[in-house]
């Protein structure tokens, strides 16, 4: 990991994942959200969707992966999150998870970043903001 002097303004961090079946099945497992959009295929055919979507939560995750393993790194603490779901992410999907420095609090040691997810036709699916301390 950087240290927090090390870390600019526009420094990023990206992480690609392709959203499978058995990745939204085991969230689902996991989380205990078995809400049917996300595992029922006939269910969701029938919906404003028309088949099986990722859920939203699973996205957060990702941030989370990006932020301990591409920037700034393991050690560094999740404070808060705020992301807007734009569109639906399909199984099958592959994304791009993008984390870009937008504000240095030197006092706090915490850092604000632009969060974005894309898919494979660079469409933005989700967009956000994060907060994380970086201790010493």
């Amino acid at each position: 990991m950087k240290t927090f002097d090390e870390i600019k303004i526009n420094d990023s961090g990206s992480l690609n994942k392709k959203i499978t079946s058995e990745l939204v099945e085991r969230f689902a497992e996991f989380s205990g959200d078995h809400n049917p959009i996300h595992l029922d295929e006939d269910f969701a055919k029938k919906s404003r969707f028309g088949a099986r979507i990722a859920h939203g939560a699973l996205l957060n995750a990702f941030f989370s992966t990006t932020f301990a393993t591409q920037h700034p790194g393991s050690g560094s603490i999740y404070v808060s999150q705020d992301i807007r779901y734009m569109k639906p992410v399909y199984l099958g999907d592959q994304l791009q998870f993008t984390v870009t420095v937008t504000d240095k609090n030197e006092a706090k040691k915490m850092l604000t970043y632009a969060c974005e997810v894309k898919n494979q036709n660079d469409i933005l699916v989700a967009k956000g903001q994060a907060l994380l301390y970086l201790p010493e």
